[in-house]
């Protein structure tokens, strides 16, 4: 929401104050602010909200009394998105890559969870590893 605010509205001033009002001295600023907006914008707030993300998440989970509203907690705060995100970030892989592994460890997580086996076993290999 905050990125698309500021593609509509800031870039666009940007550029014009650039082209039509400014002084010499505020090019620099003014080149470099829609450059950034448009392309460095992510990096610096993606960690930011997940930082926030994550810490929702814990906070949610710490407050569950039992089993039921841990799972609700979890569901409530974008448990996935927060543990496949940790995953990428942790073994620096591909967004779509985590997202895989996340879904193929789930069963066994919510297995274990709910008592079916105490160990997982490993799972299935990957079609083409052997």
């Amino acid at each position: 929401m905050l990125w698309a605010l500021g593609i509509v509205l800031l870039v666009p001033y940007a550029v014009y104050r650039l082209l039509f009002v400014a002084q010499p001295d505020e090019y620099a600023f003014l080149i470099v602010f829609p450059l950034f907006w448009v392309f460095g914008f992510w990096g610096v707030a993606g960690p930011l909200f997940a930082a926030v993300k994550a810490h929702r998440l814990i906070g949610a989970l710490e407050r569950a009394q039992d089993p039921g509203s841990l799972m609700e907690a979890f569901e409530d705060n974008e448990g996935d998105e927060v543990l496949i995100e940790l995953i990428r970030t942790e073994n620096r892989v591909p967004r779509w890559l985590a997202r895989r592994i996340y879904r193929r460890v789930k069963p066994r997580l919510l297995q274990v969870a709910a008592g079916g086996e105490d160990r997982p076993s490993a799972p299935a290999p990957i079609r083409g590893e052997r």
